[in-house]
């Protein structure tokens, strides 16, 4: 029983830096389907929810720093999340976040591009149900052996 709320932590705090990466440390730490699934959306609901919070005095703090630092930003990256939100919205950068970027890389993109909060919430939360059903479902009904290859054991 240790074991498993260790496990679970785990799970959670990677879930909440980089979503993509919990599903298979749920898998690998012997979690239950349903527990894998619902502590991957909690992370990342948790790491949208402080920085939807605290977005705008984080959002001026990283503004200012890129003045300081005199970064391009105009890079291929940048261009290419200006296109999505041109033509998805929120809703694309929230679909696009717990796979390609992090939740908080996508929470702060969100709030810099101005969404409204609420709109935030629910589709970020739309996009974590969705993307940790599909990947715990994944990783737990194709049985992918995912131990032999964990480097720690």
């Amino acid at each position: 029983m240790g074991k498993l709320w260790l496990v679970a932590v785990g799970v959670f705090t990677t879930a909440m830096l980089k979503f993509a990466f919990a599903p298979p440390a749920a898998f690998i730490g012997g979690l239950p389907l349903w527990s894998a699934i619902l502590l991957t959306i909690a992370g990342m609901m948790t790491t949208v929810g402080i920085v939807v919070v605290g977005g705008i005095p984080l959002r001026n703090r990283i503004v200012a720093r890129q003045r300081k630092r005199n970064q391009r930003r105009f890079t291929r990256r940048n261009r290419m999340i200006v296109k999505v939100w041109r033509r998805f919205g929120i809703w694309g950068i929230a679909f696009l976040t717990p796979v390609l970027l992090s939740p908080p890389i996508g929470s702060i993109l969100a709030v810099s591009l101005g969404a409204p909060r609420r709109a935030i919430l629910l589709s970020m939360f739309v996009s974590a149900c969705f993307w940790a059903v599909v990947m715990c479902l994944a990783i737990y009904w194709l049985n992918i052996d995912l131990r032999k290859l964990n480097p720690f054991s």
